[in-house]
């Protein structure tokens, strides 16, 4: 796959609330590199680099995961210029107005325990 935008893909999983941290934990084991960008109540959205894994692992991790009960769907693809804009959009933002991880990190938090 060329890569056009990005430098990697975007898996988007539906996980519910009380199999995220056990999803989580697998998809640590199984796909170290998967940075977790986004999380809306049930929907949870990784960067994956590309040059560290095969499109097909991918597949494989998450048909196991879907087959285990962890998660209900999921989808994989190429990060498009929409995502690389909104990445630093969002660094900007960070940047000027001074907001902590610690802070992003609390409402994130806060935001999960009210979709629940």
């Amino acid at each position: 796959m060329i890569l056009r935008f990005g430098k990697g893909y975007r898996l988007s999983v539906r996980c519910p609330a009380p199999s995220q941290a056990e999803f989580l934990r697998s998809l640590e084991s199984s796909l170290p590199f998967a940075k977790l960008e986004d999380v809306h109540c049930a929907q949870l959205k990784f960067n994956i680099p590309q040059e560290e894994v095969r499109l097909g692992d991918i597949f494989s991790v998450m048909c196991a995961a879907k087959t285990d009960g962890l998660i209900e769907d999921f989808s994989v693809s190429q990060t498009t210029l929409d995502d690389v804009s909104l990445n630093w959009r969002m660094l900007y933002l960070m940047f000027s107005i001074s907001v902590s991880l610690n802070d992003i990190l609390i409402f994130v938090l806060d935001f999960h325990q009210v979709c629940e």
